[in-house]
């Protein structure tokens, strides 16, 4: 089954391999929506669900970035303290003033704001599914 026409929208400009991954997680999420609403104590009439799946599509997308982004930071922290310059991965050499490091902070950086501009910042604490849709019902209760 196709995406919500939003997510596909918001995937759109992103790399095929990365759109990939994303659809088939939200595939995933659809086949188990029943037992996430019930565990949630969220019926589909609060929170429709191609709006749960294009949040779970954008939580997944910010796992992604968010979890990259520490673990870059954190080695590059860590081997500073030690003397080392950069992180070598095959014949990149990742260092925190340039380049791949650079982009993933604008990346992570511009989707939290991104989030928050748009009322989804609940979505960078949300630690599985129960919370992005518990997240959304009280958006909508909260008239947003």
């Amino acid at each position: 089954m196709a995406n919500p026409p939003a997510l596909q929208q918001i995937l759109s400009p992103l790399p095929y391999v990365l759109r990939h991954d994303i659809g088939g997680y939200v595939e995933s999420v659809r086949l188990s929506a029943d037992a996430i609403y019930a565990d949630a104590d969220v019926s589909p009439s609060e929170v429709p669900v191609d709006a749960f799946l294009t949040m779970a599509g954008v939580w997944r997308l910010w796992t992604l970035v968010d979890g990259q982004h520490w673990l870059l930071r954190n080695s590059l922290a860590f081997s500073s303290k030690h003397g080392v310059s950069g992180v070598r991965l095959g014949a990149t050499t990742l260092r925190s003033t340039d380049g791949a490091s650079v982009d993933l902070r604008r990346l992570w950086m511009n989707l939290r704001a991104l989030l928050l501009r748009h009322d989804a910042f609940f979505l960078t604490s949300a630690r599985g599914l129960r919370d992005v849709l518990q997240g959304l019902a009280g958006e909508t209760a909260d008239g947003r």
